[in-house]
């Protein structure tokens, strides 16, 4: 059970790019459409309009979804700083952000609602519309956080193994071989050297100082 609580504690990839930001707005829209079509929330299932006109409508809720998903990367982020650290990030903050992203949503479509006269607003409706909200949105975000931190750890493994694996070829030309080159100011002369000749040279020389400067003494 500790193991899996840990799970929550590890680091987790905050999303900065303005441009996965808006296809991340864009997909939860496009679930938000099809979750309405198939399940018919906010009184939706009372109403008796052909498919013509009831197709916009969803696209509307839609689009209220894409609004509040951008107006939460661009407002309520920015806004606090210190809650969205990229070195603190982790398994659980993402899950609750996402979770109150949808609950946000939700308020945004449920208002919505309202204004196309499919539902009223109370204080009790807000409250149960959002419980249910979070109790069915928790499980699918937290599988799939999840499945996006195994990603991304394999695809971490994938480069550290490239990294190791480049580390580890031997070189394509032996170090004795290769040729320091050493060229003047106006690109006319130049010296070329091993290494290991370059670095007797550099003793030498470093000798020759120290005996210098112990007869001046």
């Amino acid at each position: 059970m500790t193991n899996i609580l840990k799970i929550f504690e590890e680091p987790f990839p905050l999303e900065e790019d303005p441009k996965a930001q808006l296809l991340s707005s864009l997909g939860i829209s496009l679930f938000v459409i099809a979750f309405l079509f198939f399940f018919k929330p906010f009184g939706l299932h009372n109403t008796t309009l052909p498919l013509v006109k009831i197709v916009p409508v969803y696209v509307g809720y839609g689009l209220v979804t894409f609004l509040v998903s951008v107006m939460c990367d661009r407002l309520i982020r920015p806004a606090f700083p210190m809650l969205f650290n990229e070195l603190e990030w982790n398994v659980a903050k993402n899950i609750l952000w996402t979770v109150f992203v949808i609950m946000m949503i939700g308020f945004g479509n449920l208002f919505y609602s309202n204004v196309l006269g499919f539902t009223g607003i109370s204080g009790s409706t807000l409250l149960m519309f959002q419980f249910y909200t979070a109790a069915i949105a928790i499980f699918p975000v937290t599988i799939i956080t999840l499945l996006r931190r195994i990603a991304f750890l394999n695809r971490n493994l994938q480069e550290v193994k490239q990294i190791n694996e480049s580390i580890t070829a031997p070189l394509a030309r032996p170090f004795s071989e290769t040729l320091l080159v050493f060229s003047s100011e106006n690109l006319k002369d130049e010296i070329r050297i091993t290494p290991v000749n370059f670095c007797l040279l550099n003793q030498q020389i470093t000798t020759l100082i120290l005996f210098t400067l112990k007869m001046e003494l």
